[in-house]
């Protein structure tokens, strides 16, 4: 018998790789539609685990990658009110909100990741957004 957490580790593993394949994909539409796969995929782990952050974060990742923005900022925030002291999610909803021009939002996020673990993913958003 499979246990529920070993499951929802396997469906998040799979969501991650369609959100990479679709990254790669060179045709918008089937890229979407991998997005779509991986974003149906979380909406279950969620469903089963609403205190899931790293599920949020998959999601958000595969919102943002669609291009749906708010949606993507939604599950961010979600994250962080899950996890306030994980620096990566302040990250992830920066970036989003850079996207968006939204410099002063994206700066705050940005800061509050690196107050909390130094990315240098992060610094070099900062840097480039100042």
């Amino acid at each position: 018998m499979v246990k529920p957490y070993r499951m929802q580790w396997e469906v998040k593993s799979n969501a991650k790789d369609l959100i990479e394949s679709g990254k790669d994909c060179d045709d918008s539409d089937n890229a979407d539609k991998l997005y779509d796969a991986a974003i149906n995929l979380l909406n279950t782990v969620i469903r089963l685990n609403p205190k899931d952050a790293s599920a949020f974060a998959l999601r958000g990742e595969a919102y943002e990658n669609k291009g749906q923005h708010d949606a993507a900022i939604s599950d961010f925030t979600e994250c962080i009110m899950l996890s306030l002291n994980e620096g990566e999610y302040f990250a992830y909803r920066g970036r989003v909100y850079r996207q968006l021009g939204q410099k002063k939002q994206a700066i705050q996020d940005f800061e509050k990741s690196l107050s909390l673990y130094s990315y240098d993913w992060v610094r070099k958003e900062l840097d480039e957004i100042r």
